[in-house]
């Protein structure tokens, strides 16, 4: 599996690292660290930007 790492997010979301950084620190994206670099998995990275879209399939949508 390949992970991504806060450069690559940050690049994707056309965000700064210091942005990405602290989404990290607050919990809201889960990460791990090898060595000095943190990496994100894809399912961590899919699940954030699903919640932060609205996407998925909870039934929040649903609700009225």
């Amino acid at each position: 599996m390949r992970c991504f790492t806060v450069e690559e997010i940050a690049g994707r979301w056309s965000v700064s690292k210091a942005h990405v950084r602290r989404i990290i620190a607050r919990g809201e994206l889960q990460s791990f660290r090898m060595g000095r670099v943190v990496r994100v998995t894809p399912d961590a990275l899919d699940r954030f930007e699903k919640e932060k879209t609205g996407g998925g399939d909870d039934d929040r949508a649903n609700r009225r």
